[in-house]
């Protein structure tokens, strides 16, 4: 059986529906509208800032350009690139290095196969494909005299695979472990306009 609400709790209810709904519609429309809002807005500071910054980098261009200018000129950095004014003599140059590092090293060169380079104006790339054999110690120093000198020469693509299986003994006086070592040498080239 229902009963009839007294006056007072008739208000109580009212009121109680009321703040009910009122919650509900700020759930629902009001509290979104507010996060979006200060999401607007911190997105809005973040672009200002990054547009400030961007203008201040863009502002010291100049400098920079004359620096990166003042820099290609030096010839302290001609030193870094291969003397060579062609990819194709450059690999030449690339190639007698590489002959020249494995001899002194105390590994034995197998084969070099030059990578096609793009000719173009500016700073060209000129790629050897290098195999060799020899002991893990030849390895490192050939690895440590090609990318510790000068020009610039980039050790990339590295296998390597051990030839013999036994297991090496010191005390036996063995010949060390030999390996299989194939690699990428780069070194790049400076063409000049013509």
């Amino acid at each position: 059986m229902m009963r009839d609400l007294t006056p007072l709790e008739s208000r109580v209810a009212a009121i109680g529906l009321l703040v009910l709904v009122l919650v509900g519609m700020y759930l629902v429309m009001v509290r979104p509208y507010v996060n979006m809002k200060r999401a607007y807005a911190e997105s809005r500071v973040i672009a200002q800032d990054r547009l400030l910054r961007y203008r201040a980098q863009a502002s010291r261009r100049e400098a920079i350009l004359d620096q990166l200018e003042k820099i290609k000129s030096s010839e302290q950095v001609k030193g870094y690139y291969l003397a060579q004014p062609t990819p194709a003599l450059a690999s030449a140059e690339i190639q007698a290095k590489v002959k020249q590092a494995v001899r002194a090293s105390g590994g034995q060169l197998v084969s070099t196969h030059v990578v096609a380079a793009q000719t173009d104006v500016g700073t060209v790339p000129v790629t050897v494909k290098v195999g060799m054999k020899g002991a893990v110690e030849s390895v490192r120093k050939l690895f440590h005299s090609l990318e510790s000198g000068r020009p610039m020469l980039f050790i990339d693509n590295v296998t390597l695979r051990a030839l013999t299986t036994r297991r090496y003994n010191r005390r036996l006086k063995q010949k060390p472990p030999q390996l299989d070592v194939r690699f990428d040498l780069t070194a790049y080239v400076r063409l000049t306009a013509s």
